[in-house]
């Protein structure tokens, strides 16, 4: 691989193994296609935090003085999101939050995948059009 092009490899949450999404992107450096993979980047690793924390959550619906961990998203100036974990400030589960939270995070994740995807096959054409 050339110095200036980089692979990205994201877990899948769906299948528990790994996928290579793209070859391509960092060849696009100051791009608005970059810009847009960048921030879906953003989205998938957020999505990814907030089902880890809840699955955490679950499975720890059993141990006593447990306090849950909760996710926070904060907007970032150029895009995208930085997350954070925090306790939960009393003891306790809540389960059908947590279940509610996965689901929402699978679909977080595929949404933005998508547009990942979608940015990649642009920057693609475009390489192939500037070749």
């Amino acid at each position: 691989m050339s110095p200036n092009r980089c692979l990205v490899v994201l877990p899948c949450l769906l299948s528990g193994g790994y996928a290579i999404v793209s070859t391509k992107l960092c060849t696009l450096k100051g791009t608005g296609l970059n810009s847009t993979a960048s921030i879906a980047l953003s989205g998938m690793n957020a999505a990814q935090t907030q089902l880890r924390a809840s699955a955490h959550n679950v499975a720890n619906l059993g141990t006593d003085g447990f306090r849950r961990r909760q996710v926070q998203q904060t907007p970032q100036a150029g895009g995208g999101v930085e997350t954070s974990i925090t306790r939960a400030d009393t003891a306790g589960s809540d389960l059908v939050r947590d279940v509610v939270t996965q689901l929402a995070a699978k679909n977080a994740f595929l949404a933005n995948l998508a547009v990942f995807k979608t940015s990649n096959r642009m920057a693609g054409a475009l390489l192939d059009a500037r070749a």
